[in-house]
């Protein structure tokens, strides 16, 4: 199975990153854009894994304090478009934590420093930069969730598969 590590978005947060999905379409942007359910913030990438049970296992040893997110920038990994999340070091704590256990436990993960960002379209093609003003919009993160990856019907579909409170 296909495994990452998330944080769950909260309504508020979701309706402005859908507001700014309609946005890149009235430009004029042509993309895969990602489905208000399928919104999230990846902290670590575990890929496929029959490993279940070893995933739970290390990721129930991460503790940290619970912390609120912003909006904050937007931009793009080649045609891959996000909005980004001003830098907390609450939320670095939490990456860094995530992907230390995850390592301990004998996963590899990539090395990329964690940046983080939520995708808003893959293999986007516009004539021109788009523009996205994303408002102030923050809310609290109280947990964060191990999610499985699956494709039905050519659609990405997420479950979560285990959840942990911080605090």
């Amino acid at each position: 199975m296909r495994l990452f590590v998330a944080i769950e978005l909260p309504g508020e947060i979701k309706d402005a990153l859908s507001d700014a999905i309609a946005s890149l379409k009235a430009q004029g942007v042509s993309a895969n854009f990602t489905r208000r359910e399928n919104m999230h913030l990846t902290l670590a990438f575990i890929g496929e894994t029959p490993r279940l049970a070893e995933a739970i296992a290390a990721l129930d040893t991460v503790k940290a304090r619970p912390f609120r997110v912003a909006l904050g920038g937007s931009g793009a990994f080649g045609n891959l478009l996000w909005a980004g999340l001003r830098r907390e070091p609450d939320l670095d704590f939490l990456a860094a934590k995530v992907r230390d256990a995850l390592r301990a436990a004998g996963f590899a993960l990539d090395s990329k420093p964690f940046r983080p960002h939520i995708t808003l379209a893959r293999r986007a093609v516009c004539d021109a930069k788009p523009e996205l003003d994303l408002p102030a919009v923050s809310a609290p993160v109280a947990e964060f969730v191990l999610m499985r990856s699956d494709r039905v019907d050519g659609r990405l579909v997420y479950t979560t598969v285990f959840r942990k409170a911080l605090g």
